[in-house]
């Protein structure tokens, strides 16, 4: 058997990777076509067993799962996800005297319109830092571009116009972000995402893959949909309270659409 998935990471993590499990566990796997860089989501497979792209496409794209009560299992019977949690916390443990809360966010052109609609802005990030430093550990993963690339693809393009959020967290020195530690510990992108993700109960993320990709650690995930006009996601039930989501590893959705729910 062979899996293809090329299209966007939300399938990539929702669809191909539990339905990769399943035939994975049954011995009936072959290997499996995705997006490039995608191994460490695919840990239990030998490297040879996964084909990479570096195109998005519209294999695997099913706009049916944006319900708020979308089965999976129509996808495939086989599907079954992975304790990748599991897996990279016993990698790679962080030893901290406090919680870690894991801020995932992004900054890009969505839907071609030169515009992010999906992200928490530096007035928001600053006020999560200033109320939580002293109660939690903060790690903060959001991808830079291909500059910064070390293990991530996405054909999204990562805007530049003056978003100056880790400039801002420079100051913060109780704040770890995703290149210190892929820096320190020689990780790729997508390595560092799971083992910070995999140490954390405690998630925040927009909605979009990186709120499909949080939800794959267990704990608790609050999903930022900014009500914001044009915001295609607003509509989209997969990022409301309880969503369906939560089949993904149990982590219990918590869906809110401004500033101050969010805080």
């Amino acid at each position: 058997m062979n899996i293809r998935c090329t299209t966007e990471w939300t399938w990539v993590f929702a669809r191909a990777l539990p339905i990769t499990y399943g035939y994975y566990l049954e011995n009936a796997l072959t290997d499996v076509t995705t997006l490039k860089s995608s191994e460490p989501f695919f840990y239990f497979l030998n490297t040879d067993q996964i084909k990479s792209v570096d195109r998005v496409d519209s294999e695997g794209y099913d706009t049916s799962c944006y319900r708020h009560d979308f089965d999976p299992m129509r996808w495939s019977p086989k599907w079954t996800m992975p304790l990748i949690k599991d897996f990279y916390l016993d990698k790679h443990p962080i030893d901290s005297k406090k919680d870690i809360l894991v801020i995932n966010n992004k900054y890009i052109n969505e839907w071609d319109r030169e515009k992010c609609y999906n992200f928490i802005d530096c007035t928001l990030l600053e006020q999560l830092i200033l109320k939580f430093q002293d109660i939690y550990d903060i790690y903060y993963i959001r991808y830079m571009g291909n500059d910064y690339n070390d293990g991530y693809f996405d054909d999204q393009v990562t805007l530049d116009d003056g978003f100056n959020d880790y400039e801002l967290l420079s100051k913060y020195t109780n704040v770890t972000t995703i290149y210190d530690v892929m820096k320190k510990y020689n990780y790729t992108f997508n390595e560092a995402q799971c083992v910070i993700l995999a140490n954390s109960n405690k998630h925040i993320s927009v909605s979009g893959g990186t709120a499909v990709l949080s939800s794959l650690f267990k704990g608790t995930n609050i999903i930022y949909t900014p009500a914001v006009e044009g915001n295609k996601n607003s509509s989209r039930g997969i990022w409301n309270t309880d969503s369906w989501l939560t089949k993904l590893s149990g982590a219990t959705i918590h869906g809110v659409s401004d500033s101050k729910s969010l805080i």
